[in-house]
């Protein structure tokens, strides 16, 4: 049975009895002590089911606490590894760029230095025909 139907089970059994006895029925002493005992009881059952739901619900909320603030150094720390692959990702980016840069620039340099080649070999030779 869930709780909340025994709460209301212990509320309202005593209500019913109350309502449904009727003025020829008379109670005894020991009837009403009896009654009223039960009545205690119902209540007294309900505030201890209560009370064991906020010593339960404490120790959840004390837990998950606990894992709240784990969970949160967890994803900082993922958080800082993330920013460093960024960091590094941009980095390499930027040295193959370069890398790049300097192979354009050395295709160049080889180009020129081959059709200088060129000039040098189109033109008289080194040695006079004379000598």
């Amino acid at each position: 049975m869930n709780k909340s139907l025994k709460f209301l089970t212990a509320a309202v059994v005593p209500i019913l009895a109350v309502a449904c006895s009727t003025p020829q029925t008379t109670m005894n002493t020991g009837d009403r002590i009896s009654q009223r005992g039960d009545d205690i009881g119902a209540y007294g059952a309900a505030w201890s089911e209560g009370r064991s739901d906020v010593r339960q619900g404490e120790r959840m909320v004390q837990e998950y606490n606990e894992k709240l603030i784990d969970a949160e150094k967890d994803l900082a720390r993922a958080r800082d590894r993330v920013a460093t692959a960024e960091r590094r990702i941009a980095e390499a980016r930027n040295n193959q760029s370069a890398g790049q840069q300097l192979i354009q620039g050395g295709n160049r340099q080889m180009q020129q230095a081959e059709d200088d080649y060129s000039l040098i070999q189109a033109g008289p030779p080194a040695i006079s025909p004379e000598n």
